[in-house]
């Protein structure tokens, strides 16, 4: 596990590398969220946005929080 974790890490360095390199502007936020999960991330109820969002996609706990922290 910690070799993946540093491959990931890795990647992020050249990812943010060519970024840089590049002058390309990075992605904003997602917004591909329902306006319901939106809605309740607006609320400032994370825990109901994530809630949401598991339902609609069927995502595991883990990336329906990742997803509901960018937005």
């Amino acid at each position: 596990m910690d070799d993946l974790r540093a491959r990931v890490r890795e990647l992020e360095v050249l990812v943010n590398h060519l970024y840089a390199t590049l002058d390309v502007a990075r992605p904003g936020p997602d917004t591909s969220a329902s306006p319901q999960v939106l809605a309740y991330v607006g609320q400032g109820n994370l825990i109901r946005a994530i809630k949401q969002y598991r339902e609609e996609t069927g995502c595991d706990l883990r990336t329906a929080k990742e997803f509901v922290e960018t937005l």
